[in-house]
């Protein structure tokens, strides 16, 4: 079983939901890039990139990156793994990353020779202070909780022992969402010793000036130990929340590229000539963020199997992804994307409002007339929107439904303290299906009213030995079969209604080159854009 250790109300609040949370906000073709830039990489030029948000801070182990955190600090950190084109770990700061049979030990070669932007040398002494620090931190700990002990056994060998088998722990270093432990800062600044909007890594870029807001300015690292990069002299990050600005700015020409998880975005550049489009709909491994409605199973009458059940049959994922996400969004029938090694033939109910009628007619016989549910959404036209639509599906099998509107600032207070029957939102986008472990275990749920990383309070032990299997599997056939059993269990225990996948994109001034499938330190190609987080290393302008 995952383990569930004791963590504060107000930290795990503050850290569990901005980790978690996105704003909730069949499937088409993957747009194609329609205009690259052309030329050679050459040296020079500055990038201005719009985010969907500011940053907390930008120290590994005191916040919590979000995707906007993620974008900004592989600018300045080196991570010692990367995903290749094909999804797949790859060193990268590292020079190997070694399991022994068992996946009970873990050894990390670093490459000889970096050095962090203040002159400390990036050895393994470096990375222990890093990977402790996080081990410290309350709520990354968490993450982090298969750790047993790190061991420095050379100058650039580092060992990382595990109390249990853990066969995707190198997974937990490629600088994801859910899987910041591979960014390493310098010692002297990584905790609570330096200034989080003052980060000092080993990366492409130096910091230059943050205000917040507004921008944080970085200027090309001379000393980078990657021959020749990067290309740029300066690279600004401008946080712009509202989808609509961000593209009317780069349209203006006020930026020269911007992420978005806005199928809007697709659809408005999508065949508009000066620009270079690319999204991640088509990319089938690791978990998509997926947008949904979560039920909390310890509350009446969501605790009736029947009326969750009543639920899905009356929700129409289609008629959601066409007219919420114009039709671009894959429509999702379990945890996994279909294409996923972990998609199988999945028990989830097909869309059926007779069956939603009769189920409900069944609980009203027994427990009387089925109440009101009471949905949570955030104070936002989409939120708002999404649930007018999907309160017309659900009124159509006698499902009768409410909305209750809370703030941004309060939405993750109350998804995870369990305030909440139904909640609509964005959830679970990872590298690999172990991230997501704690919040389907048992033993990360918690009574309402205490905060819980498993918001649904759904307890299962078939979903515990799953996870458990998923996790200590060293084969991909074993893990395959792990999650797949996950998927079905969740699709039978209905703790959630599946919605559509989070439309991720990358739009670009064309001439720009060098953010999709970037070089990897030893050939080969990373994925260049995965759930909204690229990498600006290669980065280079035509003129």
């Amino acid at each position: 079983m995952v383990s569930r250790d004791p963590i504060g109300r107000r930290t795990l609040l503050t850290y569990g939901g901005a980790g978690l949370l996105l704003a909730a906000c069949g499937p088409a073709p993957a747009a194609k890039p329609a205009v690259r830039a052309t030329g050679t990489p050459r040296r020079g030029g500055r990038l201005v990139f719009a985010t969907q948000g500011e940053a907390g801070g930008l120290d590994p182990a005191a916040t919590l990156f979000d995707r906007s955190g993620h974008v900004y600090a592989r600018a300045v950190f080196d991570r010692l793994a990367a995903l290749d084109a094909q999804g797949r770990v790859r060193p990268y700061a590292a020079r190997s990353i070694t399991p022994n049979r068992e996946a009970t030990r873990w050894t990390i070669e670093l490459r000889p020779g970096m050095t962090f932007h203040d002159g400390e040398p990036f050895d393994a002494a470096a990375v222990k202070t890093n990977f402790d620090a996080q081990r410290d931190h309350d709520f990354l700990g968490l993450l982090l909780g298969p750790i047993e002990a790190t061991r420095v056994t050379g100058e650039h060998t580092l060992v990382v022992e595990m109390k249990e088998p853990w066969s995707a722990f190198d997974s937990y270093l490629t600088g994801y969402p859910g899987a910041q432990l591979g960014y390493v800062a310098s010692p002297k600044t990584i905790g609570k010793g330096g200034d989080p909007r003052h980060p000092v890594g080993s990366g492409p870029f130096v910091f230059k000036e943050w205000q917040a807001d507004d921008h944080l300015t970085l200027t090309r690292n001379e000393r980078y130990w990657r021959r020749g990069l990067p290309y740029l002299d300066q690279v600004t990050f401008r946080p712009i929340p509202d989808p609509l600005a961000r593209e009317n700015a780069l349209r203006a020409g006020d930026i020269d590229a911007l992420h978005s998880q806005d199928a809007q975005t697709i659809a408005a550049f999508r065949g508009e000539q000066g620009f270079t489009l690319a999204d991640d709909l088509s990319t089938t491994f690791g978990q998509k963020d997926i947008t949904l409605v979560a039920l909390n199973v310890s509350r009446a009458p969501l605790n009736d199997l029947r009326v969750r059940q009543a639920l899905a049959c009356a929700t129409d994922a289609t008629k959601y992804s066409k007219v919420i996400d114009k039709g671009l969004a894959p429509v999702m029938d379990g945890l996994f994307q279909r294409g996923s090694p972990y998609h199988a033939g999945s028990p989830y109910p097909a869309y059926d409002v007779e069956r939603a009628k009769r189920l409900v007619a069944e609980y009203e016989r027994e427990r009387g007339p089925l109440p009101p549910i009471k949905v949570t959404i955030q104070t936002t036209p989409r939120d708002i929107t999404a649930f007018s639509l999907i309160q017309g599906m659900w009124r159509q099998a006698g499902i009768e439904s409410a909305p209750v509107q809370v703030s941004k600032d309060n939405f993750g207070e109350v998804l995870l303290g369990g305030g909440y029957e139904a909640v609509i939102g964005a959830f679970f986008g990872a590298g690999d299906p172990d991230q997501n472990a704690l919040y389907f275990s048992s033993g990360s749920a918690a009574p309402n009213g205490e905060p819980a990383l498993n918001f649904t309070r759904n307890r299962d032990k078939a979903i515990d030995a799953a996870l458990a299997e998923g996790r200590q599997a060293t084969g991909a056939a074993e893990r395959q079969a792990a999650y797949r059993a996950l998927n079905e269990r969740l699709n039978t225990a209905l703790p959630f209604v599946w919605l559509d996948a989070t439309p991720y994109s990358l739009v670009t001034r064309p001439d720009v080159g060098g953010l999709l499938e970037p070089a990897l330190p030893d050939g080969g190609r990373e994925l260049g854009l995965l759930r909204g987080v690229v990498n600006v290393t290669t980065a280079w302008r035509a003129r």
